[in-house]
Parts: C-alpha cells; sequence; structure tokens
C-alpha cells in the first residue's frame, strides 16, 4: 500500500507524512515528492504529494520507518480507516521524529462523508476531533477520486481537542491520499 497525507490545525503548526525523493525515478506516476496539498479555502487540492510504503525508511536513516495500515471498502458508501507514522516531513519539522495520523470515516457515492481524525506530532502535539468533514476530490472527469481500495480526499475539523484541551478557534484540516489498501 502507498500513502502520503498532511495535516495542519491553525494554532499549532503543520505536520506530514510524505516521500522526500522518488520512489521510481523517471516513472510517470512514481516519481512525486512532498506532502500532498492541504485543502484549500475554496476549490480543492492538487498536488498528491510523493507516496510512502509500509516498512520504508524515512529520510533520516536513524529515524523511525513508516508503518502504514489502510483499508477502504464497501459498495456505495465506502468505509475509510488508516493508520500511518513515520518521519514529519513538513517544512520546518525535526527530520527523525514520527508523527502519527489515524483517521476513521465514511464516504458516500457523491464523495461526501465524515470522519473521526487524531493525529500527532512534536510539532502540533496531540490533536484529535469527530464528526469532521471528509470530501473526496474530483478526478478529471468530475466523479470522486475513490473506489474500493483507493481514495484522494480532503478532511476539516471544527472543535479540535489539542493535547487533552479544547482549543477554540482551532481548526485540523488535512489532505490523505490512499492506494492499495486493504479492500476487506
Amino acid at each position: 500500500m502507498k500513502t502520503t497525507g498532511s495535516t495542519a490545525c491553525a494554532l499549532t503548526g503543520r505536520a506530514g507524512i510524505g516521500a522526500t525523493e522518488p520512489l521510481y525515478p523517471g516513472a510517470e506516476y512514481e516519481d512525486r515528492i512532498g506532502l500532498p496539498d492541504l485543502p484549500p479555502p475554496s476549490g480543492y487540492p492538487v498536488e498528491k504529494g510523493g507516496p510512502i510504503i509500509d516498512g520504508l525508511e524515512g529520510p533520516n536513516e536513524a529515524g523511525p520507518k513508516y508503518d502504514v495500515s489502510c483499508s477502504i471498502s464497501g459498495s456505495g458508501e465506502l468505509r475509510v480507516d488508516l493508520e500511518m507514522s513515520g518521519q514529519n516531513t513538513a517544512q520546518g519539522a525535526e527530520l527523525g521524529v514520527s508523527t502519527t495520523l489515524k483517521l476513521t470515516g465514511s464516504l458516500a457515492n457523491d464523495g461526501t462523508g465524515t470522519a473521526s481524525v487524531t493525529e500527532f506530532s512534536k510539532e502540533t502535539q496531540s490533536a484529535t476531533a469527530s464528526n469532521c468533514v471528509f470530501t473526496a476530490v474530483p478526478n478529471s472527469d468530475g466523479d470522486p477520486d475513490m473506489g474500493e481500495g483507493h481514495a484522494f480526499a480532503t478532511f476539516v475539523c471544527e472543535g479540535v481537542t489539542q493535547s487533552s484541551q479544547m482549543r477554540s478557534g482551532c481548526t485540523l484540516a488535512g489532505t490523505v491520499v490512499l492506494d492499495y489498501c486493504e479492500t476487506n
């Protein structure tokens, strides 16, 4: 399975997990690097970022390896379960330090849904939210970019609990690109 993800909390900073060098240099799809675009205030992210694979090393060989598990299953409404951790590759983050993102949600046929999200990094500490708006990004023909085993989606969460305290005005927002997930 390959995946990337990035998150931001308005009060604390940015965290993300994405490849810092191409997995397969020169290949059409596989030469992406960096983090996926965060959801803009209006519209959809364009860049999917660089894929990571479960068990691969991150940019700092002394840091933790990527640990990724995801499943996307169902017909009609999709159930999405994601847990990934690895080195935070967001700009300004300390390399070698682990970031974790957990997401559980559902996406209807039209690409809309809800999710619960938990994110932890040295930069953002712990941020948790439920009832997040979860939306599949449209592909080139306008249909939601999702299906059995894959999804390109954004989440925006209000009412975030950060380091065990409610932080008024904090929004947790992020983008995940999931490919080759288990289909149960």
